[in-house]
Parts: C-alpha cells; sequence; structure tokens
C-alpha cells in the first residue's frame, strides 16, 4: 500500500508557486502547511530537478538500475558534480539515499580490504 503524504500535490504546487512569485514568504507558507521550512526548501529542489513529477504518489520506492547507483556514487568523489547536481542528473529524490549509497560502497571496499590471509587481518 502507498504512503499519503501530509500535503497533497496541489497544496505543493501552490506553495511553491506563491513562494517564487514572492506572494508569501516561506515562513507563512510552512506555517499554513503545518511542516517545516526545510521542507519547503526540499519540495523546491525536488521540483527544480523532475518539475511536477517529483509530487506524484506512488505505491512502491522508485528502483534504480545498479549501473545508475555506480556512476552516482563515483561522480560525487570526482568533484566533477555537485551533489546537487548527481541528483538531478541521475534523478535521485533525496540526497539522504546518495549518502546511503556512497556508506554501503565505503563499507565494501573496507571489507574487501580487510580479508583474512592466512588467519591475519591485512
Amino acid at each position: 500500500m502507498g504512503r499519503k503524504p501530509k500535503v497533497n500535490k496541489k497544496e505543493k504546487l501552490r506553495a511553491l508557486a506563491d513562494y517564487r512569485e514572492g506572494v508569501r514568504s516561506r515562513k507563512a507558507i510552512a506555517n499554513d502547511l503545518n511542516v517545516n521550512i526545510k521542507t519547503l526548501y526540499k519540495w523546491n529542489v525536488l521540483y527544480d530537478a523532475h518539475g511536477e513529477a517529483a509530487f506524484d504518489e506512488r505505491a512502491t520506492n522508485r528502483p534504480y538500475s545498479r549501473t545508475d547507483k555506480t556512476q552516482a556514487v563515483e561522480a560525487y568523489p570526482d568533484g566533477t558534480c555537485t551533489m546537487r547536481g548527481i541528483l538531478k542528473k541521475y534523478k535521485i529524490t533525496h540526497s539522504s539515499l546518495l549518502r546511503r549509497w556512497i556508506r554501503q560502497c565505503i563499507m565494501t571496499m573496507r571489507n574487501l580490504r580487510t580479508t583474512t590471509r592466512k588467519g591475519r587481518y591485512t
């Protein structure tokens, strides 16, 4: 069963339009919708990256291919792209997801380096 958002798509789009056009402040919008100001910032970033589709309800989480995950993780330490740029390029919905992939990659690399040889860790 899908997750029910606290604020529906129509309200999010109206809030972003008001904010972008300067009709209301972020604080006023956040108070009206009973959300944190940082949430409005995240909605703005998602809207910039994915347009209105960012707020479509899904029954399941979006699947990412192994190649997309690998390319996104490899692009981050290169410094060729910012975190926001990587999120936009690979259509990743949240930065926490990319950070989790990076952490998993680091742990995998550590596990590969700490293999035992003759009963000793290297």
